[in-house]
């Protein structure tokens, strides 16, 4: 349920923050010094390892282009200490627990809200769903929280040959083009 987002400051260092999934941000912390980074290209993460409840990390790789006259890529690899962040009073209220199915990570914008379904126009989920538009079974909680035009992430698993979609959340700010909230 966490974001994390990077960012280049113009004086090329680069920058993380966590915003919990109420948009709450954590305060920023410095990945690269001043000069390390162009401002040319954009910082990019890959998922490593995702929480799995209790006090465990979730790491991902961030790579970024160097500063200097032969540019090269520079990657680094973040630990994100979720269960401290628990104890610590803040909570994502998102661990995996035994009792969650497996499923997999999607994100898109949500087309259109039927009675037991939603049409989504998803991105790209490697090795599991190409991009481009699908439907998806959905509880009704899922639905009455559901709202045309928004983008969203979440997770969908396959049963008994169907898609479902399960634990959406509407991505603060973003309504595609068109589209009121």
């Amino acid at each position: 349920g966490a974001l994390f987002a990077t960012w280049l400051e113009t004086d090329g260092s680069l920058w993380l923050r966590r915003v919990s999934p109420e948009f709450a941000a954590d305060e920023p912390t410095a990945l690269a010094p001043a000069g390390a980074a162009t401002t040319r290209c954009y910082p990019q993460l890959a998922l490593v390892r995702d929480f799995a409840g209790e006090k465990t990390t979730a790491q991902f790789a961030a790579v970024y282009t160097g500063a200097g006259k032969t540019p090269a890529l520079h990657t680094l690899l973040v630990t994100v200490p979720e269960g401290e962040l628990r104890e610590a009073g803040k909570t994502c209220e998102c661990e995996t627990t035994p009792e969650l199915p497996d499923g997999h990570a999607i994100r898109g914008a949500i087309t259109a809200v039927e009675k037991d379904a939603l049409r989504v126009r998803l991105d790209e989920a490697p090795g599991v769903f190409a991009a481009g538009a699908r439907d998806f079974r959905a509880d009704a909680s899922v639905l009455a929280a559901a709202r045309a035009g928004r983008k969203f992430i979440g997770r969908a698993e396959r049963r008994d040959g169907v898609w479902w979609i399960f634990d959406v959340r509407l991505i603060a700010g973003a309504v595609e083009p068109g589209e009121t909230r």
